[in-house]
């Protein structure tokens, strides 16, 4: 049984036995690292000119800068077997199975395999199936049958370069211990594009049934075909490795544990199930922490869950501190010119209709006053939305420090922009109603209480909807990051007071959503129902295509809102969280999706109805009128 951690990718089939060593020595026929190496290169990047003859010609240590040789590029120095003298061998008859070589210097592969457990017996006697220790080469110690070890020390100096050449020829199979230099490079910012190709598929995905048969030693063996073979293959892994394939197409395999706790050894300060990595496993010079899905921030301290995130959460990782507009992610650069847009937009729209429904006329049923106040409560929501998006991204750049607009920022602009957003939709809502009411009361419609009930409901709903949403300021606080250099805005809810504040968010997003869907099919089977039993010459069906196309003015408005919330809607129910902080585009969307129906009153209200559009021309020749007599008058 092979222990895992004994197998090393680099040393296997490198010439070696370090696997199954005490079993080979007993029993020849057991599987090592050594054995089938059939299809592993002899000469590879672990093997390559690192002083040790992997290859049994000695090719792989062949034109190595690291090593000053006179000899040949295809030949070999070592002492001759007949004259005792230095010469170069060619490579030809390296590896052959012919001694050439005092010691068998050319044929190392023999005392390697006689003697595997004694590495230091390497020099193999002259005629003979002995190995000896090239220690007692020149020793005057006569060990070999024929004495060749002797011969050779009596013809020549002891402190001759041939002696050395024996003694310290890189035979003395004991790999070196490298030891480099750690040095941090600290890196700002890494681009990668994750592509199918970019998975590191496990080794049984790509062997066949017949290799998968075969202990994890063996199926090491066949790694380097899997590069080879599959250029488009980055990586693999197995139970014990992870595998790079490198730009030569060779396996590159590291130890790596599957099942390890990171944790950087006990010293972790990442928060919420985060895993923990350091650049030193004694000295760490940096720590990362790398969040699960829903989490951010440098220790993995922040959370995207939740209904409706707020804009700190969404666009905060996608702005660089310090950084030009110019040198800015594209998501904060598409929000900037959405932002922009949506705020021309929404106050020159709000606006009209502030100037439609102020007029006396329109102020005479509870649908004008709610009609009015949802213009000007949408007019602050365009204010409001767009200063707490500035607000944020001067706040991220570092161009705002002050503590005082960042806690003005953190703490109220959410609150008010969800007190203005809410109390548009619910007033929207209301005018819905209010039309459906009218259409069942028809001529018993009372206009007075009406618009008396109107005013009530106003103020009932905005205390309503403040008081709802007051327990949000109360849980918002500053937080200082200071491995990133940044300040955060932060919302940490207690377990109860997060289940109530997403009842909340829903109750005023579905609740008025509910009632204009109702209110519009309320409208349009009321309608119809009432001139049918009027008249019974034509069928239902007709009578309510009939109805439709002339009270579309009144089906319009409810049913526009709704496709506006729809999107808002599916993203919300259909994304459960924030998967990672930087890739915000459907929360992005989502979030200013959130605001469109708040912007549009005069495009859903004014546009579809004859009689507001009237009142708004007659209006704007009352402010035409006026305007030149004053201009007359000065």
């Amino acid at each position: 049984m092979i222990e895992n951690e004994t197998i090393s990718f680099p040393t296997t089939c490198d010439g070696f036995i370090e696997v199954n060593l005490a079993q080979y020595i007993l029993n020849r026929s057991t599987e090592t690292d050594e054995t089938n190496c059939d299809h592993w290169p002899c000469s590879n990047m672990y093997t390559r000119c690192d002083g040790f003859w992997n290859c049994m010609d000695g090719s792989d240590e062949l034109n190595c800068s690291n090593w000053s040789s006179t000899c040949a590029a295809n030949e070999f120095k070592c002492v001759s077997a007949e004259t005792f003298e230095l010469i170069c061998l060619s490579t030809i008859h390296a590896g052959d199975g012919h001694v050439d070589c005092l010691g068998g210097s050319d044929e190392r592969v023999y005392c390697r395999r006689q003697r595997p457990a004694a590495t230091d017996e390497r020099y193999r006697c002259w005629n003979s199936t002995e190995c000896i220790t090239v220690y007692r080469m020149c020793t005057n110690l006569e060990q070999c049958p024929f004495e060749d070890d002797k011969k050779f020390f009596d013809q020549i100096d002891p402190t001759s370069d041939i002696c050395s050449e024996y003694i310290y020829y890189p035979e003395l199979e004991r790999h070196p211990s490298p030891y480099v230099q750690p040095k941090f490079v600290p890196l700002t910012h890494l681009n990668l594009l994750l592509t199918t190709s970019s998975h590191c598929p496990a080794v049984d995905m790509l062997f066949n049934s017949t290799i998968m048969t075969l202990s994890i030693i063996g199926r090491m063996k066949y790694y380097y075909n899997l590069c080879h073979e599959r250029n488009d293959l980055q990586c693999f892994h197995d139970e014990v490795h992870m595998c790079l394939c490198s730009n030569e197409r060779h396996a590159n395999c590291v130890e790596f544990d599957h099942n390890m706790t990171y944790n950087c050894y006990g010293w972790s300060n990442c928060e919420n199930g985060a895993q923990c990595f350091q650049d030193h496993p004694l000295c760490p010079s940096s720590r990362i922490c790398v969040c699960n899905d829903c989490f951010y921030g440098s220790r993995c301290q922040f959370s995207t869950k939740g209904f409706g995130l707020s804009l700190d959460v969404i666009l905060g990782y996608q702005i660089r501190p310090y950084v030009t507009f110019s040198r800015q992610p594209i998501a904060l650069k598409v929000s900037i010119v959405v932002t922009i847009i949506m705020f021309v937009l929404g106050f020159v729209n709000n606006t009209i209709s502030i100037v439609t429904f102020q007029g006396a006329k329109m102020r005479e049923t509870g649908c004008g006053l709610y009609l009015l106040f949802s213009s000007i409560m949408s007019t602050f929501t365009t204010v409001s939305f767009t200063l707490k998006f500035w607000l944020v991204v001067l706040a991220q750049k570092g161009t705002i420090t002050n503590r005082s607009y960042l806690t003005f920022s953190c703490t109220l602009m959410d609150i008010i922009l969800q007190v203005f957003v809410s109390s548009s939709e619910w007033l929207n809502a209301a005018v819905f109603v209010e039309r459906a009411f009218t259409v069942i009361k028809g001529v018993h419609f009372d206009k007075v209480k009406s618009k008396r009930v109107a005013k009530m409901i106003i103020l009932v709903l905005l205390v309503f909807i403040i008081l709802t949403n007051i327990h949000d300021p109360l849980h918002r606080r500053l937080i200082d990051d200071i491995e990133e250099s940044r300040t955060w805005c932060i919302v940490s809810y207690p377990n109860g007071v997060q289940l109530f504040n997403l009842t909340i968010k829903m109750f005023h997003f579905l609740l008025p959503f509910a009632f204009n869907l109702a209110c519009a099919a309320i409208i349009i089977i009321t309608i119809s129902r009432n001139r049918f039993t009027v008249t019974k010459q034509t069928t239902y069906a007709e009578h309510l295509r009939k109805q439709l196309r002339e009270h579309q003015h009144l089906l319009i408005s409810p049913v526009a809102l709704i496709l506006l919330n729809l999107p808002r809607l599916i993203i919300y129910f259909t994304s459960s969280c924030m998967k990672s902080a930087r890739n915000p585009w459907i929360f992005l969307a989502g979030y200013f999706i959130s605001y469109v129906p708040s912007m549009l009153t005069f495009i859903v209200f004014v546009l579809p109805s004859h009689v507001y559009k009237k009142q708004l021309s007659e209006t704007v020749k009352q402010k035409r009128t006026a305007l030149k007599r004053f201009c007359s008058i000065q």
